[in-house]
């Protein structure tokens, strides 16, 4: 059986939204991440990284996965910038 940290994240952000918490979900922690350093360049697989250690998980792939979606959100709405293959950085 597999283990999907994804939905375990998730679940942990609805918790704290229910009991008046702010954890931010993916998008909006990758978002904080990239644009507070926008002149450094970070990996994919760096972020990825610092995501799973932000939830308190170890990668897997649907950290990944949910990651690269942000990413393409992010970049689709102007606030990322995909400098080059598997690097991203703010706007």
């Amino acid at each position: 059986m597999s283990y999907d940290a994804i939905g375990a994240i998730n679940a942990m952000i609805i918790k704290s939204a229910t009991e008046g918490e702010k954890i931010p979900n993916i998008e909006r922690l990758i978002d904080r991440k990239l644009n507070e350093n926008e002149r450094v360049v970070f990996k994919k697989e760096e972020i990825d990284d610092f995501v799973a250690k932000f939830y308190g998980f170890d990668l897997d792939s649907s950290i990944s996965g949910a990651v690269s979606n942000a990413l393409k959100k992010l970049e689709e709405d102007g606030k990322v910038a995909h400098i080059r293959h598997g690097h991203w950085s703010g706007k």
